[in-house]
């Protein structure tokens, strides 16, 4: 009975954490873990950016999971002029646990995009989720 008294005296957000599934709460604290190693610039544009563009964002992220669930071994090339679109890449990357840089190649600015290991795996949540909650 003591326990119920104590638990019952929590405020409600506490006694909702307590009442999560295990796997509910690892998930969460790996989209957090992954969020935080977005490097701190591109972290505040994607929650301070009122006019993010989201739809972008998503898709990006999308192909490139799609691109490393096939092959994790694969180098992915995309051409961007736009350094802002750039800068979404990178933290998108970083998010995903993906090693990125931008180099000039035949005169225009490209990121290179290749898997840090062996295997890829796509996270839970994806960074547009994140952001959206």
């Amino acid at each position: 009975m003591q326990v119920w008294c104590s638990f019952n005296s929590r405020p409600e957000d506490e006694q909702e954490k307590a009442l999560r599934p295990a796997a509910v709460v690892r998930e969460e604290q790996d989209t957090e873990r992954r969020f935080r190693r977005i490097d701190s610039r591109i972290r505040s544009l994607l929650v301070h950016n009122k006019h993010l563009p989201m739809e972008l964002l998503s898709i990006l992220e999308e192909e490139l999971c799609y691109y490393f669930n096939m092959d994790p071994g694969m180098l992915v090339v995309i051409r961007q002029s736009n350094s802002y679109c750039r800068l979404l890449v990178h933290g998108i990357c970083q998010y995903l646990g993906l090693h990125s840089t931008s180099e000039m190649c035949e005169g225009e600015t490209c990121v290179f995009i290749e898997c840090k290991g062996d295997k890829y795996e796509t996270p839970e949540i994806g960074l547009a989720d994140y952001l959206s909650r």
